[in-house]
C-alpha cells in the first residue's frame, strides 16, 4: 500500500460520509468527494468551478457570495445552515470551514443533521410532555443530584410550598422542604437508598414558606448514569387528609368499644343501685319516726340518685346507635333546643337560619339532645355572658371538603361562641370519654354527641383558635327539597 499515492488519499476522502469539497483561494470549488454529490442530487461537474458559497442558502452566506469571512491559515469555523437539494428542497447541515496552511483556500465538510434536529425535536417534545404530565399531578414531582439539589421539580409544588416558581428553580435544595430536625436523617435516608441498602417509602414533615408544616410520604427512583447513581426522582404525596380520615376512623372505632363497655358496666351498676334505693326507701319507712336515721337516709338516697343520673349518662352514650329516624324540622328544634339550655342565661343567642332547609331524617331526640350539650358547653364557656351564634346551612359535600362523609347533600348546624377557645393540644381529644377542659363538664356528653352523629351518618367537628373563640359543626346527611 503506498501512502503517499495522491490516489489512495483521494480514496479515503471519497469513502467518508460527510460531503466534502475543496474551494481555491477565490472561493471556486475545485474537489468535491462522491458523498456531496449524493446529498446535493447534481453531478460532479456541476459543482466543479462553481462558487463554494453556492452550495448554502442559509444566512452564512456573505454578501460577496463567500462562506466564512476569508479564514486564515490554521483556522477552523463550524456553524449551522441549510444546503438546497437539485428538487429545491432544503435540509439542515452543520458545515465545518478549515483554511488550508499552503496552497491558500478552503476545505469544507458538510454534514446532514436532518435526523439529528428530528431526534432532538422529539427529544424536546417527550421532554415538554414529562413536564406537562408532572405538572398535571397533584403531587408535588422532582429530580435531585445525590445532595438533594433539584434539577426539576413541578407547578404544584410552588402551590404546596408557597414559593414562586423562580425561588424553586433548578438549584433549589429539597432537604429545605422538611422542618429542620428531620433534614439529616433525610439525608442519611436517601444516600442508603441510592447505596441500595433502603427502600423508598418514608414519611416527613413537610414545611411551608410561612413556616406551617404538613405530612408527607415520598417515593422515589434513582436515576442510572454511565457510571452509577446520579440522583433520585420521585413524588412527595401530602398525606395530611389521609391522616385525619385514619384517625376519624380509629376515633370511631375506639369510642364504639368504650360504648359497649360502658353500656356493659352501666347495666350492671343500674341493677345494683335499684337495689340500694329500693333497700333505702324501706329503711326510710320503717325509720320514718327517728331522725337520727333519717337524715342519713335522705343523703345515701340523694347520692345514689346521682349515682343514677351518671348510670343514666353512661348508657345514652351506650345507646348511640339504637335510634329511630324521622322528618326532623332543624330549625324549629334548634331555637327549642336554644329555649331549654339557656333559661336564666345572660347569653345573647344570634340564629342565622338559611330559609328552606333541606329534609333531614333523624332520631329528633337524640340529636336534640346533641344540640342541647354543644349550647350548654358555650354557655359554661363564657361565664360573664357573650353571643352564641346558632346556625344552619343547606351544603353539598364533595371530595375537596376533605370530610370522612358520603358525597351529597347535608345540613350543617354550627354553634359558635365567643369563648377563650381551646387549646390546640386539647382540641383533637375533645371526643374522647371523660375528657374534659372544664371543671362542670362530665366527659361524656361530645363523646356521646361524636357517637350519635356518626351513627346518623353524619360528623361533629370543632374549630378553635385560643383567645378567639369554639364552633362546633354538626353534618346530618339530607334530603333535597324537591323544588330544588
Amino acid at each position: 500500500m503506498n501512502t503517499g499515492d495522491e490516489k489512495f488519499y483521494e480514496k479515503i476522502l471519497a469513502s467518508i460520509g460527510d460531503g466534502l469539497y475543496v474551494a481555491d483561494s477565490c472561493g471556486e470549488i475545485i474537489w468535491v468527494n462522491e458523498a456531496l454529490t449524493l446529498m446535493l442530487g447534481v453531478g460532479e461537474d456541476e459543482l466543479l468551478g462553481t462558487p463554494a458559497a453556492g452550495l448554502l442558502a442559509g444566512p452564512s452566506r456573505n454578501a460577496d457570495g463567500t462562506v466564512g469571512g476569508g479564514l486564515a491559515p490554521g483556522f477552523h469555523e463550524t456553524f449551522l445552515d441549510e444546503c438546497r437539494r437539485r428538487d429545491g428542497t432544503l435540509f439542515p447541515v452543520e458545515i465545518r470551514l478549515s483554511a488550508l496552511q499552503e496552497a491558500g483556500g478552503t476545505v469544507g465538510a458538510l454534514r446532514d443533521i436532518a435526523e439529528r434536529r428530528s431526534a432532538d425535536r422529539a427529544l424536546r417534545a417527550a421532554e415538554q410532555k414529562y413536564r406537562d404530565l408532572a405538572d398535571s399531578l397533584p403531587q408535588t414531582v422532582f429530580e435531585a443530584d445525590p445532595d438533594g439539589v433539584l434539577s426539576f421539580i413541578n407547578k404544584n409544588a410552588c402551590e404546596a410550598f408557597g414559593y414562586s416558581a423562580e425561588e424553586l428553580a433548578p438549584g433549589f435544595n429539597a432537604f429545605d422542604l422538611l422542618v429542620p430536625e428531620q433534614r439529616l436523617g433525610a439525608r442519611e435516608n436517601l444516600k442508603r437508598f441510592i447505596d441500595g441498602q433502603q427502600h423508598s417509602g418514608n414519611e416527613y414533615c413537610a414545611l411551608r414558606k410561612d413556616g406551617t408544616t404538613f405530612p408527607v410520604l415520598i417515593h422515589a427512583a434513582r436515576i442510572q448514569g454511565p457510571h452509577g447513581v446520579t440522583g433520585v426522582r420521585g413524588f412527595m404525596i401530602d398525606i395530611e387528609d389521609r391522616k385525619k380520615i385514619d384517625e376519624e376512623l380509629l376515633k370511631a372505632r375506639r369510642l364504639q368499644s368504650i360504648a359497649s363497655l360502658a353500656g356493659g358496666v352501666a347495666e350492671d351498676f343500674n341493677t345494683i343501685l335499684l337495689a340500694v334505693l329500693g333497700n333505702i326507701n324501706i329503711a326510710q319507712h320503717h325509720a320514718a319516726d327517728n331522725t337520727d336515721i333519717a337524715g342519713p337516709l335522705v343523703a345515701a338516697e340523694r347520692a345514689a340518685l346521682r349515682a343514677r343520673d351518671a348510670t343514666e349518662q353512661l348508657r345514652m352514650f351506650s345507646r348511640g346507635g339504637s335510634f329511630s329516624k324521622a322528618p326532623l324540622l332543624i330549625d324549629a328544634m334548634l331555637r327549642e333546643a336554644c329555649e331549654y339550655a339557656l333559661k336564666g342565661s345572660p347569653l345573647q343567642v344570634v340564629f342565622e337560619l338559611a330559609p328552606d332547609l333541606w329534609t333531614v331524617n333523624a332520631d329528633a331526640s337524640q340529636i336534640r339532645q346533641v344540640c342541647i350539650n354543644l349550647i350548654i358547653n358555650a354557655d359554661h364557656a363564657m361565664p360573664d355572658g357573650g353571643c352564641l351564634t346558632v346556625a344552619a346551612k343547606n351544603m353539598m359535600i364533595g371530595a375537596a371538603d376533605n370530610l370522612t362523609l358520603r358525597d351529597g347533600p347535608y345540613v350543617r348546624i354550627a354553634i359558635r361562641d365567643q369563648s377563650i377557645g381551646i387549646l390546640n393540644e386539647h382540641v383533637q381529644h375533645i371526643f374522647e370519654p371523660y375528657f374534659t377542659a372544664r371543671r362542670r363538664g362530665s366527659g361524656v356528653g361530645l363523646a356521646t354527641a361524636y357517637i350519635v352523629a356518626r351513627n346518623h351518618e353524619g360528623l361533629i367537628v370543632a374549630e378553635s383558635e385560643f383567645g378567639r373563640g369554639t364552633t362546633f359543626y354538626l353534618y346530618l346527611p339530607a334530603e333535597k327539597n324537591k323544588k330544588d
